[in-house]
C-alpha cells in the first residue's frame, strides 16, 4: 500500500496549500489507478 500512502500525503499537502484544482486532478488519477486494479 505504498502508493496509497504517497497519494494520501500528496493530497494532504495540496489541501494545506489550498489548491482545489490540483486536488481534483489527484483524485481523478487515484480513481483511474484504483479502477485499473479491478
Amino acid at each position: 500500500m505504498t502508493w496509497c500512502n504517497k497519494w494520501y500525503n500528496s493530497l494532504n499537502s495540496i489541501r494545506n496549500n489550498n489548491q482545489p484544482v490540483q486536488e481534483e486532478v489527484l483524485l481523478g488519477q487515484a480513481d483511474y489507478f484504483i479502477s485499473s486494479l479491478y
